[in-house]
């Protein structure tokens, strides 16, 4: 009996220094700031911690900079003459300089898109017109006109979209510039100085002399096009 009674007593005391043991192998297991006493124990060995450094960039803007007035004349830069609606005329974009003030247009020939929203999800820039009209009466029109253009490649300080394609202009809103996912962030610069006008011969046969006018559209998208399926 005794015997037994000593054997237990040892159990315990072992199972006793085994908790005591076990509680001090698991003691802090973080930090607590502040408290005094309460961290990693580096008494007899080293011991590290670890916390964490950090910054936050706010989003900025998609923003469309700037869009081009568009003058359209003979290649040396002579206006064409009535004679000449007799046969198809053919004009080239020759710069950006109205006979009056446009509300956006620019005469520096640019078109410039600026994507600084951090989400690299793309853009896509379209553009459209109305007929050309004579300035000096509303009611005159041209007809059997096509126009193209074909702006320069991205010129950017951040990751450039693919280069534009000739785009003809009409009435329905057509892509101009697309930035696909992963393209067009931070500033992006086109030159706009290859257009033509094309006016079918013909078309025209009552032509009256004077300005003529057309409303261009440029409407900015946040998303692009998708590509097309292959």
């Amino acid at each position: 009996m005794k015997k037994m009674l000593a054997t237990l007593m040892t159990s315990t005391i072992v199972l006793a220094s085994l908790g005591l043991a076990s509680t001090h192998s698991f003691a802090a297991e973080t930090i607590s700031a502040g408290t005094p006493g309460a961290g990693y124990d580096a008494t007899e060995n080293p011991v590290s911690a670890n916390s964490k450094a950090e910054f936050a960039i706010d989003p900025g803007q998609l923003r469309l900079d700037q869009v081009p007035d568009l003058h359209f004349t003979n290649d040396n830069g002579t206006n064409p003459k009535v004679a000449d609606f007799s046969k198809e005329v053919k004009l080239k974009l020759f710069n950006g300089k109205l006979s009056n003030t446009s509300k956006d247009g620019n005469a520096n020939q640019k078109i410039t898109v600026s994507d600084y929203r951090g989400t690299n999800a793309g853009w896509k820039l379209s553009v459209s017109r109305s007929d050309f009209t004579n300035l000096a009466d509303s009611s005159k029109k041209i007809a059997g006109v096509t126009m193209t253009l074909a702006p320069s490649g991205d010129e950017t300080d951040g990751v450039a979209t693919s280069a534009p394609k000739e785009t003809v202009v009409n009435d329905q809103g057509t892509t101009l510039i697309n930035a696909a996912t992963g393209t067009g962030t931070f500033t992006n610069n086109f030159g706009v100085t290859n257009g033509k006008l094309t006016i079918a011969a013909g078309s025209n046969k009552t032509i009256v002399a004077g300005t003529y006018q057309a409303d261009v559209n440029w409407t900015l998208a946040n998303t692009p096009d998708t590509d097309p399926a292959k």
